[in-house]
């Protein structure tokens, strides 16, 4: 993920979802740590972007509340993705 595909992605939060500032950055938070697992650029689809994190063995050391955000946060990235 790119500094600039962060910054275009704000944009979108900010005008198709009115997403605060604030929710912005926690969503971000939790985009970059999914990335920092498992690369999300190359994903073609969330299903196999999701089954690619679980096999991870960092995966299940997060408890199951971030993981839940880190699936719903990599969700609207790549739906952003799709759109641009």
């Amino acid at each position: 993920m790119t500094v600039n595909s962060v910054s275009d992605f704000r944009d979108w939060l900010a005008a198709q979802h009115r997403w605060t500032p604030k929710a912005q950055n926690d969503l971000i938070s939790r985009l970059k740590r999914a990335d920092r697992i498992r690369t999300v650029e190359g994903a073609t689809s969330l299903d196999d972007y999701v089954k690619s994190l679980e096999s991870s063995v960092e995966w299940g050391a997060i408890p199951r509340t971030s993981r839940t955000g880190m699936i719903a946060a990599s969700r609207l990235y790549l739906e952003w993705k799709t759109l641009n």
